[in-house]
């Protein structure tokens, strides 16, 4: 939600059906993080950030993805 600089949280949100398995629980905004930081050069806080996500991200979700979501962001 950039306008209010807050995020969605599931339970806390109305629901938008499948739109919020597709955008939720799947890392695309970690994603594009990570690739700005290799983009704009920041190798310490890329690795620093990787270290982040082996440690604390779980991407063993069963939820709906957009296959259009994933093609730009993902494998973009």
């Amino acid at each position: 939600m950039p306008l209010t600089c807050r995020g969605r949280v599931r339970g806390q949100e109305p629901s938008r059906g499948d739109v919020d398995d597709a955008l939720g629980k799947f890392s695309l905004t970690l994603i594009d993080s990570l690739d700005t930081l290799v983009v704009l050069n920041k190798t310490k806080e890329f690795e620093d950030a990787v270290r982040k996500v082996l440690r604390d991200v779980n991407l063993d979700n069963d939820v709906v993805v957009s296959v259009f979501e994933t093609n730009i962001r993902v494998l973009g």
